[in-house]
């Protein structure tokens, strides 16, 4: 189901690769954003390489070039990595839609996974996390926030990806260790002061039906951004039912 065809068609259809509904989608990827920039300013690795895997349209890519001397950036839909081409046309940043092309014997000190590997089955996740284990730097740091099911989920919707219990067993195979565990705001199971601001503006409702349109998306971005750089709580200590997992080697945590 998640293959190439798959992400290209929501890439042609929304413009990028997340939520397909707008006046989410515009709050959820800037909080996506703080959070991540948060988690990289605290943390203590080097700032050469950066590799955005399953970059989409490009946001993420933006931000590490803000901390990284050179960022590459993956994607298995080549209309995403046409858009991310044509957004940053510069050296400093290199995008392909061939994942051996991106590492080519590199070692990474920020590999970025948001939603990406949880769409995986098992065996695929065993071998993508061979090969990132394998290109992340001794010190660096592996951010992946992914939602990862449950095998009793998986029988009822008839799916075969890998299950919570298989991504910890297959992180130790690979020498990887959680460093940490942030929780992320989520609004319909752990709703934060900056979602209910934003899902309650009268001016952002009145926008709605037109929610399809450039100047409404616009908007919502521009209150979103605001709102969160207000409120600072996308990494919630505790009530959140979604994670960021913040990963190192092994070797690394000892």
């Amino acid at each position: 189901m998640f293959d190439k065809h798959y992400w290209n068609e929501r890439a042609e259809r929304y413009g990028h690769t997340g939520h397909a509904e707008p006046f989410y989608y515009c709050f959820d990827q800037q909080a996506r954003l703080q959070a991540i920039e948060t988690l990289i300013g605290q943390a203590r690795i080097p700032k050469g390489l950066a590799l955005d895997f399953g970059c989409g349209s490009g946001d993420f890519v933006a931000l590490l070039k803000n901390h990284f001397s050179s960022v590459y950036a993956y994607d298995i839909s080549d209309v995403m990595i046409r858009r991310v081409k044509q957004r940053f046309p510069q050296a400093a940043v290199v995008a392909s839609d061939t994942l051996d092309e991106v590492l080519a014997g590199r070692r990474f000190d920020l590999l970025l996974s948001v939603t990406v590997l949880q769409t995986f089955s098992a065996p695929t996740l065993d071998q993508t996390l061979s090969l990132l284990a394998e290109h992340l730097s001794e010190q660096g740091l592996f951010i992946a926030m992914e939602f990862f099911t449950t095998a009793a989920l998986n029988r009822r919707l008839g799916e075969t990806k890998a299950t919570a219990e298989e991504w910890q067993e297959l992180l130790k195979k690979h020498g990887l260790k959680i460093a940490s565990l942030p929780g992320f705001i989520n609004s319909h199971l752990a709703p934060s002061k900056s979602w209910n601001s934003y899902n309650n503006n009268l001016f952002l409702k009145s926008l709605k039906p037109f929610k399809r349109y450039a100047f409404a998306r616009a908007q919502f971005t521009r209150s979103a951004k605001k709102i969160l750089n207000h409120y600072r709580d996308t990494l919630p200590e505790t009530g959140s039912p979604l994670h960021f997992y913040t990963i190192q080697k092994e070797q690394a945590c000892n």
